[in-house]
């Protein structure tokens, strides 16, 4: 949120190797990829999370899965 879009993604995709159950960290991940401008990836990340159990982030996930959609 910070303009740091790209250093968030390496930072954000290291912790997902880490953590790769993590839905909190796939979230962020996404936003981050769509930020900078890789809809595609953040779709694939996405649909995955989505796929898995509740989560908090759930409804803005599902939100920005329709807006990259669109």
């Amino acid at each position: 949120d910070k303009g740091e879009a790209k250093r968030a993604v390496e930072l954000l995709e290291k912790a997902r190797l880490l953590s790769p159950e993590s839905q909190l960290v796939r979230y962020h991940l996404a936003r981050a990829y769509a930020k900078n401008g890789n809809n595609a990836l953040a779709r694939t990340e996405l649909q995955q999370l989505l796929r898995g159990q509740p989560f908090p982030e759930r409804v803005a996930a599902e939100e920005l899965f329709k807006q990259l959609s669109r």
